[in-house]
């Protein structure tokens, strides 16, 4: 996966597959490590 601005792509003539439209953080205990995505997609989600 490479992310860039669409103009950058469209210069370069690369083809866009996906668009992101919002993106999250979400931090979990050390011990816990893993399950960072658990928290931080259903607020990506709700951004979008």
């Amino acid at each position: 996966m490479l992310l860039m601005d669409r103009k950058k792509a469209e210069s370069l003539e690369i083809k866009t597959y996906a668009r992101l439209l919002s993106y999250a953080v979400a931090g979990v205990p050390p011990g816990i490590m893993g399950i960072g995505p658990v928290e931080a997609i259903p607020k990506a989600l709700n951004l979008s």
